[in-house]
């Protein structure tokens, strides 16, 4: 499982990063993405990005800490 944490990002940093992590997840078979957006514009923007994905199966948010968190399956090659 691969963790990326976006605090410092600014929203076009995090939108392009997080799409070429989906891709190269899917690329290399990697199930399970874990992201720590913080609370954010990023965390209100993240789930929208994800639901335009092609290559985003499912995706799970909790709140831990004062952080959140976003499980990404990716979908099968």
């Amino acid at each position: 499982m691969i963790v990326i944490d976006y605090h410092g990002y600014t929203i076009q940093e995090a939108y392009e990063d997080i799409q070429e992590a989906v891709k190269e997840c899917h690329e290399e078979r990697v199930k399970k993405l874990k992201v720590i957006t913080g609370k954010g514009e990023i965390c209100r923007e993240f789930p929208f990005w994800l639901e335009r994905n092609p290559l985003v199966r499912k995706m799970e948010q909790t709140d831990d800490g004062g952080c959140f968190y976003l499980w990404i399956s990716i979908k099968k090659r």
